[in-house]
């Protein structure tokens, strides 16, 4: 019986443990929080209802759906993103028509001229 009883306090200290391992705060500290890890379980750096922005550039990067090119907001589409792509222009297209909207294409670069007469705009944007 003596061991029975051993056994069954184990547990329940160990149910214990677990039970406050869980808990956020549970080192006692009043006010402060749990350190949160350097990386998510995922091997990203940023969790997704944190930083929605840098969360979704891991992810589309670590996920080969893309990859950067040298020139700043242009990306290099991989076979998975171009098929996830080319399954939406599907799409859109059939609905556009649907709706007698006929298709246009713009510029994808902007001259140098234009630039310059956009400078101060521009430059808003220079971290991205």
């Amino acid at each position: 019986m003596a061991g029975k009883d051993a056994k069954s306090s184990k547990e329940q200290k160990s149910s214990k443990e677990l039970k406050s391992s869980k808990e956020p705060n549970s080192s006692g500290a009043k006010g402060k929080k749990k350190e949160v890890k350097k990386e998510t379980g995922l091997g990203l750096s940023y969790k997704k209802d944190e930083n929605f922005g840098e969360w979704y550039s891991e992810v589309v990067v670590n996920g080969e759906m893309i990859e950067y090119y040298d020139i700043s907001g242009c990306y290099i589409l991989r076979p998975w993103a171009m098929s996830i792509w080319e399954i939406m222009q599907t799409f859109f297209d059939a609905e556009i028509k649907k709706m007698n909207i006929k298709n246009s294409y713009f510029p994808l670069f902007v001259s140098q001229t234009v630039l310059q007469k956009e400078k101060d705009h521009i430059e808003g944007f220079a971290p991205e």
